[in-house]
């Protein structure tokens, strides 16, 4: 019998969950590294994207969210059913969401830095507080 092992070099795993949460494992150790929290209902998908740097996340409260680098959400989209599943296409531009409505969502999703400079320019003149400015990449 051949023995398959499966290797990796510091990659991530993401896990959705019925309590609510996302949680991030380090692939190599199987150790928790973060979790998400403030779902408002079970999260029933998640997935990387092709390059590894972000995640997407499907939930029963009809929204899916997008996460850079397991530190926090860029992104969030309602939809009018509930989200069963979600996937990034392999050039990471198109989110694919599957609803109980039985329609598959197209979600153009632009590269993280084209979001980061659409914020800036949009709160560029608002008077935030030093903490909004970080949220929103401004600092």
């Amino acid at each position: 019998d051949e023995k398959i092992r499966i290797r990796s070099a510091g990659s991530a795993i993401v896990s959705a969950s019925n309590d609510k949460t996302i949680r991030i494992w380090d692939a190599v150790t199987g150790e928790c590294k973060q979790v998400f929290e403030g779902y408002n209902h079970l999260v029933s998908s998640s997935a990387s994207s092709p390059d590894g740097r972000k995640f997407v996340s499907a939930s029963w409260d009809n929204t899916i969210k997008v996460c850079n680098n397991g530190s926090r959400e860029v992104y969030s989209y309602s939809l009018p059913s509930t989200c069963y599943a979600a996937t990034f296409s392999p050039d990471g531009r198109t989110i694919a969401v599957a609803c109980e409505d039985g329609n598959i969502y197209l979600i153009d999703f632009p590269p993280l830095q084209e979001l980061i400079d659409q914020t800036r320019e949009r709160f560029k003149n608002s008077p935030l507080t030093p903490e909004e400015r970080r949220q929103y990449y401004l600092e």
